[in-house]
C-alpha cells in the first residue's frame, strides 16, 4: 500500500482519507442494493429518504441516550476511579438499553426504582462483591439526586420549562454534568493526595 501511495505521489494522510471514502461509498452501494432487493426501498440511504427523517425527534433520542450514559458515568465514577471510565462506558450502554425497556414496560416511577437497584447491584458486582461499595453507591446516588435537585430548582425559578422543547430541556441539564465532573475531579485529587501521604 505504501509503495502504491509513493507511486501516486500523494501524502499518506490524503491517501487514507481517499481509501476511507471509497470504503464508505462501497458500503452504501452494497447496503442500498441489499435493501432494495429485499423489498425495503424506504430504508435505503438516499437523499429522498434522509430528508423525510424527523430531525427534531432524532436529535431528542440521541440527546436522551447521551444524558443516560453521562448520568450512569457521573454516578459510578463517584464510586470508582476515573481510570475505569472505558469499562464503565461499556456498561453504561447496557444500562441505557435496560432503562429504555424498563420505562416502556413499567413507566417512569418503576424506572426510578430500577435505576437505584441497578446502580447498587453494579457497584457490588464491579467491586468483586464488596458490600462496602453498595454503601458508596448509595452515597453516590444521594449526591447525584442532591446536585440534580439544586440545579433544577435554581433553573425552574428563571425558566418556564413547559414552554421549552425536549431538546432545549435536555441541553439545559448539562450544567448538572459539569458540577458532577467537578465533584469527581475533587474526589480523585483528594484520594491521590491521601495515597501519597500514607
Amino acid at each position: 500500500m505504501k509503495d502504491f501511495i509513493k507511486w501516486l505521489g500523494v501524502n499518506e494522510k490524503v491517501a487514507k482519507v481517499a481509501v476511507w471514502m471509497l470504503i464508505i461509498m462501497v458500503f452504501l452501494i452494497i447496503v442500498n442494493t441489499a435493501l432494495n432487493s429485499l423489498g425495503f426501498p424506504y430504508y435505503a440511504i438516499t437523499y429522498d429518504n434522509l430528508k423525510n427523517i424527523d430531525l427534531g425527534g432524532t436529535i431528542d433520542i440521541i440527546l436522551n441516550c447521551v444524558v443516560c450514559i453521562l448520568n450512569f458515568c457521573s454516578i459510578t465514577l463517584l464510586v470508582f476511579s476515573i481510570k475505569e471510565t472505558k469499562t464503565i462506558v461499556k456498561y453504561s450502554i447496557l444500562y441505557m438499553i435496560l432503562n429504555w425497556i424498563f420505562k416502556e414496560m413499567f413507566g417512569y416511577a418503576a424506572l426510578q426504582i430500577f435505576i437505584i437497584v441497578f446502580i447498587l447491584i453494579f457497584c457490588y458486582l464491579y467491586s468483586n462483591k464488596n458490600l462496602k461499595y453498595v454503601l458508596y453507591g448509595f452515597f453516590a446516588l444521594a449526591t447525584n439526586a442532591l446536585v440534580q435537585g439544586i440545579a433544577y430548582t435554581y433553573k425552574i425559578k428563571l425558566i418556564d420549562y413547559t414552554s421549552l422543547s425536549t431538546t432545549t430541556q435536555t441541553l439545559l441539564s448539562f450544567d448538572y454534568f459539569i458540577i458532577m465532573a467537578i465533584i469527581i475531579l475533587v474526589k480523585e485529587i483528594y484520594l491521590k493526595k491521601r495515597s501519597v501521604e500514607q
